[in-house]
């Protein structure tokens, strides 16, 4: 036994003797391995996003993340995790999440207002806005106590009416059957306000209601039923490319900001407080930089569906947006508004959000 025991010493005397006889003969190795010890350790942040998310958002925020490896030569990861955050699970090990304006919501309420129908132009209406300084800052202010820090609000889609007749001016509301999603009492009702008859319906099935006779029940079961023709849908893009391409007729396409909601890229103040000057500027730019990337991929797409409209002698309407928004907005006076707001609409963030419609 102590054979063996005394030929293992020897076994790492041994090798002991070589290790330190490399050392001694090769004057380029320790510089090598004290390189490698004095390179900085990476700093890991990790990102939460929601399993709901579309996967081109996830990519998205893939490349992101991707990005400021590079741009930090490895020194700065973000780990992006599917998971299920809220407001209240950002935390010194959950240092960043991707939200909706309605989980932001919860944490304060001035956030329910700026997912409302017909408040932007477009998807770069809305980035504009909420991410000017004065507007960012407005909204960190709001969410001081929670210890949520907004970085930035994007969104990646619009969608838009298709119907069998224009939509351009508020008037042309009155009258109209159309066919919305049931996701969002708030725009229908407002569209009721307008003048239309509003039937809601699944995400699934709305867009095929195009042209679909449907019978109404009326409010005093004493009088008939009404049967009318559904002359408008929302769609996506690419619900509205397929409508277009199986139609006979020739239908109309408007876009006028009726159903943005934003996400929020936000972080837990006091982790991200512990970052360097250098550390933040990379995930300063590197938002910069995921914000731009956003913008490009949505204007491709609607590059390419104002190209198949063009194929059909067709092009995008756009609704008089500034006009719908007064009404419903401004015309907001006590007992006779045309629109009755809820509480938490902020009229001074309405109107700086207003001031970068374009």
């Amino acid at each position: 036994m102590m054979r063996v025991i005394y030929k293992k010493l020897r076994t790492l005397a041994g090798l002991l003797a070589l290790l330190i006889t490399w050392g001694g003969c090769s004057s380029q190795t320790p510089k090598k391995n004290y390189a490698i010890l004095a390179q900085p350790l990476s700093t890991v942040l990790r990102l939460e996003v929601g399993a709901s998310l579309p996967l081109e958002t996830v990519e998205q925020l893939d490349a992101f993340a991707d990005y400021i490896e590079r741009l930090s030569n490895h020194r700065l990861l973000i780990h992006v995790e599917i998971g299920a955050p809220t407001h209240t699970t950002l935390s010194e090990s959950t240092q960043l999440a991707v939200l909706t304006t309605l989980q932001l919501a919860q944490a304060n309420e001035v956030f329910s207002m700026l997912d409302l129908p017909f408040l932007y132009d477009d998807c770069n209406h809305m980035e504009m806005a909420l991410n000017s300084e004065e507007i960012l800052s407005r909204l960190e202010n709001a969410l001081e106590e929670t210890g949520i820090l907004p970085l930035a609000a994007f969104g990646n889609c619009e969608d838009v009416f298709v119907s069998t007749r224009e939509l351009r001016t508020a008037d042309q509301f009155q009258g109209r059957v159309m066919a919305l999603r049931a996701d969002n009492t708030t725009k229908v009702s407002m569209c009721e306000a307008l003048g239309a008859t509003v039937l809601p319906y699944t995400q699934s099935s709305v867009a095929s209601m195009l042209g679909e006779s449907v019978e109404i029940l009326p409010e005093d079961l004493s009088q008939p039923d009404r049967r009318v023709r559904v002359d408008t849908v929302e769609a996506s893009l690419e619900e509205a490319s397929s409508l277009i391409a199986a139609s006979e007729e020739s239908l109309f396409v408007t876009s006028g900001g009726h159903d943005i909601s934003p996400l929020w890229l936000v972080g837990n103040k006091q982790a991200l407080s512990k970052l360097s000057d250098l550390e933040r500027a990379w995930l300063a730019e590197g938002t910069a930089w995921l914000l731009a990337a956003i913008n490009s991929q949505r204007e491709d797409q609607k590059r390419e569906f104002e190209e198949l409209l063009a194929q059909r002698d067709l092009q995008v309407t756009l609704l008089e947006r500034q006009d719908v928004a007064l009404l419903i907005y401004e015309g907001n006076n006590g007992d006779n508004a045309f629109y009755h707001l809820d509480k938490y609409f902020d009229s001074k963030l309405y109107s700086m959000i207003q001031n970068y419609s374009v």
